[in-house]
């Protein structure tokens, strides 16, 4: 009798699970703010630090925990960097969190710095640039580990952060 018991709830649990996991939708973007580019670096390397705050929205009745996130950033729809990230962040259900940024962006890839004069001149601070950022976050709920992919796309002014 305990045995059929243990199968009973081990299927209910299993069904619960599988059902859940079917109707996961993904996390939905929000908005960028705290938009910080710092750390300008010179010589030979030429990058810039941006650090900002994403948020998110998890529509789903279930918590969850992002353990890694893996993405392209494009600017100006040139690739300039790829992010791969290992994390722990909570992710609560049906509620807003958010998730801080910190990207590295070589100057000199993608044609970000047209050539050495606006280096010089600090033209390049007066561009807006539209970052697009497209990847995968890996969260895990259930004791399951499930890939959501993520785009966002925005335009920054970058004298308006530096």
């Amino acid at each position: 009798m305990k045995k059929i018991i243990i199968l009973i709830l081990l299927a209910g649990i299993g069904y619960f699970a599988y059902n859940q996991y079917n109707t996961l939708q993904g996390l939905e973007y929000i908005k960028i703010e705290n938009i910080n580019l710092s750390n300008l670096s010179g010589p030979p390397d030429f990058t810039v630090q941006l650090d900002a705050d994403t948020y998110w929205k998890n529509p789903n009745s279930i918590g969850a925990h992002i353990v890694s996130m893996d993405f392209d950033v494009n600017i100006d729809n040139q690739h300039v960097t790829r992010i791969n990230e290992d994390l722990d962040l909570k992710v609560p259900a049906n509620d807003v969190f958010t998730l801080p940024l910190s990207i590295s962006i070589p100057l000199l890839k993608g044609n970000l710095l047209k050539n050495a004069s606006e280096l010089l001149t600090g033209a390049w601070k007066k561009r807006a640039v539209d970052v697009h950022l497209q990847g995968t976050f890996k969260i895990k709920t259930l004791e399951l580990t499930i890939p959501i992919p993520f785009d966002i796309k925005t335009k920054i002014k970058i004298a308006d952060y530096l």
